[in-house]
């Protein structure tokens, strides 16, 4: 890759593992991590509706704004409507960056069981409605070419091994 900065977009369905593959990828590669529940969680919008229609324009932003400043960036979230995917892709053409779009997933029955993890290790943290067929169903299919579909059934070592090749190839 040249000195252009890059943006890696990690998305998928609830409990596909997308922070803890966001974590580890950032920990190997310089680059500021996003992460969109957490900004969401920091900014403590006044109501869902207020946060689901402002989470990602912030983070959107905070991103072009480190892009502009030549620093790579790692975005976590579902990013599950293909508007906010097109707005990246949109900024990516303006800007001139490098852009990388990792799906994650794995199968219905693990995301699940991470997901009866996470409620019990931290209560209350995360929404109830968090599960992955919810969050599958209103996914907007991925229309956008190329991209990674990311199996993350397998030691986090591997998939994070998986995405570092995908970028430098």
């Amino acid at each position: 890759m040249n000195n252009k900065p890059f943006l890696i977009v990690v998305s998928g369905f609830s409990g596909t593992g997308k922070t803890t593959i966001s974590n580890s990828l950032s920990s190997k590669i310089p680059s500021v991590l996003l992460s969109v529940d957490e900004i969401e969680k920091k900014l403590r919008f006044n109501t869902i509706m207020e946060a689901e229609k402002l989470k990602y324009p912030c983070t959107l932003k905070i991103a072009n704004n480190l892009l502009k400043d030549k620093t790579n960036v790692i975005l976590d979230g579902n990013f599950r409507f293909f508007k906010t995917r097109k707005k990246i892709i949109d900024a990516y053409h303006r800007l001139g960056f490098h852009y990388f779009l990792i799906h994650c997933d794995c199968p219905e029955y693990k995301a699940e069981k991470r997901i009866q993890l996470r409620h019990k290790l931290h209560p209350g943290y995360y929404k109830k409605t968090a599960s992955y067929r919810y969050s599958r169903e209103l996914f907007d299919p991925i229309k956008e070419h190329p991209f990674l579909k990311l199996n993350t059934d397998k030691p986090i070592e591997n998939s994070v091994q998986e995405i570092i090749q995908y970028i430098q190839n």
